[in-house]
């Protein structure tokens, strides 16, 4: 398995899927090598990334001998100009990781297409040195195409390309970026087979990229409680005001400028409604200058990027999640907020809505629409409830095990 991502090195959604297709498959007893780069921290060691890492207990042991093996040859991708150290954790079934430490340019020149290719040329070697007996590759999304291609030529495997969000989405309706949208295209094109977290994004495949749909098989994210703080009682904020939640990227992928307009709208009605985003994003400079001209920023805060009890304790104490993405493939952040038996709003243009079908889907751009519902629901207690229990019963349903036993189908299928 190939990824890009993974908590607590993550921006949003798609290193949580990672995370919990990972586990599920080690709770139905598949065997898997999880690879992915990781920029060391400045002064760190490998122990403070590993302790630091949410996917594996701080008790496990570190591989030496296979860490020393692979030094010398991954410096076969050592390219010219400023040279920083990034590090690779290959994670074994057992979910016990060890390290393999290069030195070539790592992040630090910004251009996420070359550190793709560099990256897949290391993937490429030391699946071919180390893992002979690999019977299939699955790699996710574009930025892991040029590692999963890599490996599928060189050991004559079968690729499976997952896909939780495309160049397409990512645009939210602009132009794509043709670099990433090339990179993408061959992986679609040259996989074995094709996931896609809903029938949305696998529509926006066949439509944008010409990819036969039989070629495209939907599995559908899942979601397992937190036993942490799943259900238990946190601390309460603003106990006498009705919150409503945004979580997510602050890009136009997300549609953050909608909810602000939407705030401005409830409030106007209900003086008390407190909006808040939680992300980090290209957009933040501007929705909080935004916020301010419109006088709104009293009502609405901006809570940077939560993970954790933190995150919990705002999805349990929203009265409403709303969601208005341009262009959503999955959106676990529904998923996560119904499981706290909040009412969730969100954008027809969303997969999420495939599964939480009682969840009140709305066009991202209607923010009229948008905001009566929001207003019905702070307004009417009983409504609220029973909006919460509808998509809690719903999300309830899924798990990443399930989604595990699919995978595993599929490549049974594909071998």
């Amino acid at each position: 398995m190939i990824g890009w991502e993974f908590p607590p090195h993550n921006s949003g959604g798609l290193g949580v899927a990672c995370q919990g297709i990972a586990r599920g498959l080690q709770q139905i007893g598949q065997p898997l090598v999880f690879a992915l780069p990781q920029q060391l921290p400045s002064g760190g060691s490998y122990r403070k990334v590993r302790t630091n890492a949410d996917f594996v207990s701080s008790s496990v042991k570190k591989d030496k001998s296979a860490a020393s093996r692979s030094v010398d040859r991954l410096t076969t991708a050592e390219q010219a100009g400023e040279l920083s150290e990034l590090e690779m954790i290959l994670v074994n079934s057992n979910l016990e990781p060890y390290w393999r430490q290069s030195k070539f340019t790592g992040f630090s020149s910004g251009d996420i297409v070359a550190e793709s290719h560099r990256y897949g040329r290391v993937v490429a070697e030391v699946a071919a040195s180390d893992y002979p007996e690999a019977k299939l590759f699955h790699a996710h999304d574009w930025m892991s195409v040029p590692a999963g291609l890599a490996a599928r030529q060189k050991m004559k495997k079968p690729l499976v390309l997952h896909i939780h969000s495309t160049e397409f989405d990512r645009a939210g309706g602009g132009q794509p970026n043709q670099e990433i949208a090339e990179v993408e295209w061959q992986g679609l094109t040259k996989a074995d087979k094709i996931v896609t977290v809903s029938h949305y994004t696998k529509q926006l495949i066949v439509n944008k990229y010409s990819i036969p749909a039989d070629k495209i098989e939907v599995i559908y994210n899942g979601i397992d409680p937190n036993p942490d703080y799943h259900n238990q009682p946190l601390a309460k904020f603003l106990a006498d005001r009705p919150v409503i939640v945004f979580v997510g990227r602050l890009t136009i992928q997300k549609g953050p400028e909608y909810f602000l307009a939407v705030a401005k709208k409830v409030i106007e009605q209900n003086k008390k409604a407190i909006f808040v985003l939680a992300g980090q994003g290209d957009m933040y400079q501007s929705l909080l200058v935004s916020s301010a001209y419109q006088g709104l920023s009293g009502s609405v805060l901006f809570a940077g990027f939560l993970r954790g009890k933190e995150k919990q304790m705002l999805y349990q104490r929203a009265d409403v999640f709303v969601m208005p993405s341009v262009s959503e493939p999955f959106g676990i952040a529904a998923l996560e907020a119904a499981l706290e038996k909040t009412p969730v709003i969100v954008s027809k243009n969303s997969g999420v809505s495939e599964v939480l079908p009682k969840a009140y889907a709305v066009d991202f751009w209607d923010i009229n629409k948008m905001s009566s519902q929001i207003l019905e629901l702070i307004e009417k207690p009983q409504k609220r409830h029973q909006a919460g229990e509808d998509v809690y019963r719903q999300a309830s349903a899924l798990s990443w095990r399930a989604v595990a036993q699919q995978l595993k189908h599929l490549y049974e299928e594909i071998l």
